[in-house]
């Protein structure tokens, strides 16, 4: 017969590790790729359970043996799980082998784990105080390992808070929204390495025509592409022309171009040997009103693209982006959604039938730039067609 004093030890060892297992359940295990959603601790048993096989997580079957170890150590007080436990502290070591959830059934291809939350380390927790109890039992440790066990749970806290604080100080704003939210204990993405810059206002007044000066490296054509989002501008210049965008009743979008002016504020995208770069420029007094560099990288699930992010359109439920940032400081000089429901529901028909009926000149290679006042409508569909002088989008 074990002695009553060790049999005691590994039972209060064994409730502790059911009450850290029954909280981790409650809390997120982790969070993954293009996705700001954590998974939770119950959502993982069920699903790593029955589907854990197909994308190695075998660390979920960890869980029958615990569930089975712990039966054994509360109501047999004869039972010493020795082989039970190893099968269960092998299994959940192989937590850094998981692939991560299934995107598609079809391809059966994995979107990988960027973070681990709070959830995870406590679940870690319960499989190590319950393997402790099994030691305990067989007398392969102490009885005062009972005293320490609440110390090194403590001292793991600390050291995981201590690795996330590391962690938040080397991320920049974006990445801290994305893998580093107070339910997601530390990351394993790589971090970016360049500061995410967000406007305090308007860099401009309303009525500027923004001149738009976009590198020919930033083509979806050029290897490697890099894929940059930047607000749609009712008036701006490009090409060296002047573009104004309509958008009508009953036609969708007519662009006009003319002859175009000096402009102070410049727009630039342009490619550098880390990524790339955005700037809002004023030529008037030459300063620099908003300067974004970006990063081209690869995500751990082998996509490439620049960092920071352009928004929730390549993270689901990201607050902020490059592209939200350029609204902001952009913002009395965009395209307004409010503006061209006004517009659209108006039905200006003055404007459409003088814009319809003007005349316009031939714009090919051959031909000398407008005059002043001359313009050319174009539509959306010649755009859409490869028009050599319609209005360009990026």
């Amino acid at each position: 017969m074990i002695e009553i004093r060790r049999m005691s030890v590994s039972r209060v060892l064994a409730k502790t590790a059911i009450c850290l297992w029954l909280v981790s359940l409650a809390l997120p295990g982790f969070s993954v790729e293009h996705t700001s959603e954590p998974i939770y601790g119950i959502f993982i048993l069920f699903a790593g359970i029955l589907f854990g096989w197909d994308v190695n997580g075998w660390a979920a079957y960890a869980n029958i043996f615990f569930l089975v170890i712990a039966f054994k150590l509360l109501r047999d007080a004869d039972s010493i799980p020795i082989s039970l436990s190893i099968a269960m502290v092998a299994l959940a070591a192989t937590i850094p082998m998981f692939s991560g959830i299934v995107q598609s059934e079809g391809t059966m291809a994995t979107v990988p784990v960027v973070s681990w939350g709070w959830g995870a380390v406590l679940w870690l927790m319960s499989v190590g105080v319950l393997a402790t109890a099994t030691a305990c039992r067989a007398d392969l440790l102490p009885e005062s390992i009972l005293k320490t066990v609440p110390l090194l749970l403590v001292s793991l806290l600390i050291g995981v808070g201590a690795y996330r604080m590391h962690q938040w100080g080397i991320a920049n704003d974006q990445e801290r929204e994305m893998y580093l939210p107070k339910s997601m204990a530390l990351s394993v993405a790589n971090f970016c390495g360049v500061p995410f810059v967000w406007p305090t206002g308007p860099v401009v007044e309303a009525g500027e025509v923004v001149a738009m000066d976009i590198d020919g490296g930033l083509r979806s054509d050029v290897t490697p592409y890099m894929p940059i989002k930047l607000p749609e501008f009712l008036r701006y210049e490009r090409f060296g022309y002047d573009w104004e965008k309509f958008e009508l009743a009953d036609i969708p979008s007519i662009t006009v171009r003319s002859t175009s002016q000096p402009k102070n504020i410049v727009l630039q995208a342009k490619t550098t040997p880390e990524g790339g770069v955005i700037r809002i420029l004023n030529r008037a007094t030459n300063a620099i009103l908003y300067e974004q560099p970006l990063r081209l990288g690869v995500t751990k699930d082998g996509r490439k693209g620049v960092c920071p992010l352009s928004g929730s359109d390549q993270w689901s439920g990201l607050s902020r982006g490059h592209y939200d940032a350029l609204k902001v400081a952009l913002g009395p000089v965009i395209k307004s959604t409010a503006t061209t429901a006004s517009l659209g529901n108006a039905g200006d028909r003055k404007l459409q039938t003088k814009l319809l009926s003007e005349e316009a000149k031939p714009c090919g290679s051959n031909h000398p730039p407008a005059k002043p006042g001359a313009f050319k409508i174009v539509s959306r569909s010649k755009r859409l067609n490869g028009d050599a002088y319609a209005a360009p989008t990026l």
